[in-house]
């Protein structure tokens, strides 16, 4: 999304700096020199306090040999707390995900964890956010587990000719069966243990396909949950995982909480039918009209099966979301914050 965001800045003659704490990349990057790295050393620990501290101070300098700025915007917790530390004009923060889903699954991880997210959290009040969907939006204006300066919604921009000419690449890892597709982390919050329950009881023969950076965790869930592991297939990250998801009979997210679910238009962009639990929050905003009825409850296999059968073979016309994610218009809302 960042670099989406800016790459799209820098096309539209903005002068764009991408300033990243640690040098660690999963993505391709130019050589551009508008992009920084505050440590070079990719094991650094965020969480410290004194990290923080030390990645304002340097923030700062990095600041004083570029030049002014008309707007600041960040990205995630760490990013949050380093940015807040400056009181930077026109800083804007940017909240991904839920903010009460997250505080009740870190309740459960232990009171250290807890602690260290209820901390960062804690860094937005009184700042000026942008949440990545209404959902998030709504959340923490009815919560009040935080109190911003402003909360606008800016969806997360998708350079949507650059996706559809990536999704027409030849890839030899796509499977020559029929599939559904998972992609993404392997992590509670995306509960791909239901989504594997749900894979045993699909009538439809297919496989499943789980593109994900972690494949000995998922090794293990599946030697858990599925019987006929051979219709199961692990495919480690790919920079462009499009053709996948463009071949995919459908894309499935079975997450108990989302800030918008990014891989959902990715794959209406790419024409694949997609199906999602109606968790909070994104899903819904982006599964509107008649691809509502690929929205299944939280936390129910069953039902999530049902409705991947369903989607298998539907025909994706014209979504209304990719109108509010087009690259461009995204640029124009974050320039508009800032009078630009």
């Amino acid at each position: 999304m960042c670099l989406t965001l800016f790459n799209a800045m820098l096309k539209a003659g903005v002068d764009a700096h991408l300033i990243v704490l640690k040098k660690k990349c999963d993505y391709l990057i130019d050589d551009s020199t508008n992009i920084h790295f505050l440590f070079d050393d990719d094991k650094v620990r965020l969480y410290s306090v004194f990290v923080q501290k030390r990645a304002a101070s340097r923030l700062k300098k990095l600041l004083k040999q570029l030049g002014s700025f008309d707007g600041y915007f960040s990205n995630l917790d760490y990013s949050h707390a380093v940015l807040s530390r400056t009181e930077l004009p026109n800083s804007f923060f940017v909240v991904h995900n839920s903010i009460e889903q997250t505080l009740k699954m870190h309740r459960r991880l232990g009171p250290i964890k807890y602690w260290r997210k209820r901390r960062a959290i804690n860094r937005l009040n009184g700042k000026e956010l942008i949440t990545v969907s209404e959902g998030i939006k709504q959340e923490i204006l009815d919560s009040h587990v935080i109190t911003a300066k402003s909360i606008t919604t800016i969806y997360n921009p998708i350079d949507l000719d650059e996706l559809v000419e990536q999704s027409n690449q030849q890839d030899s890892e796509v499977p020559c069966q029929p599939y559904i597709l998972f992609m993404g982390r392997i992590a509670k919050q995306k509960r791909v243990d239901n989504l594997l329950r749900a894979f045993s009881h699909l009538k439809s023969e297919v496989s499943l396909v789980v593109l994900t950076s972690n494949l000995k965790k998922l090794n293990k869930l599946v030697a858990k949950y599925v019987t006929d592991r051979e219709r199961v297939m692990g495919i480690n990250f790919k920079q462009n995982p499009y053709p996948l998801v463009r071949n995919a009979k459908a894309l499935v997210l079975s997450s108990d909480f989302e800030g918008l679910g990014m891989v959902l238009i990715e794959a209406l962009a790419c024409g694949t039918p997609a199906v999602s639990t109606d968790c909070p929050h994104g899903p819904n905003e982006i599964l509107t009209g008649e691809l509502a009825r690929f929205l299944a409850p939280v936390n129910n296999p069953r039902t999530l099966a049902e409705k991947i059968d369903q989607a298998i073979g539907y025909n994706v016309t014209s979504p209304e979301i990719l109108e509010k994610v087009k690259v461009d218009h995204v640029v124009s809302q974050y320039l508009k914050l800032l009078d630009l």
